[in-house]
């Protein structure tokens, strides 16, 4: 996906943690009628630069789903967001 400054954390390079936050509840809203059982997130900039989700989802707790700066998710770890 591409994303805005205004979903960055200062300085550029982070995805903000209420983005990432604002994206798993739009994801999480759709994914059991899809039947989603598995989410891949990877960010670029408005330029096409890679963007690091690493402080976003430390801060949600989400570390150990991270690989280099992507996310990688199970439903199970995101449903909790559906309806935010």
């Amino acid at each position: 996906m591409k994303l805005s400054s205004d979903g960055l954390e200062p300085g550029g390079r982070e995805v903000a943690a209420a983005t990432l936050t604002r994206l798993l509840a739009l994801t999480a809203d759709n994914a059991a009628d899809m039947k989603v059982t598995s989410l891949y997130l990877y960010a670029d900039d408005e330029f096409g630069k890679d963007l690091s989700f690493r402080d976003a989802a430390t801060e949600l707790g989400l570390e150990k789903s991270l690989n280099g700066d992507s996310l990688t998710l199970v439903a199970e770890q995101w449903t909790s967001y559906a309806g935010k």
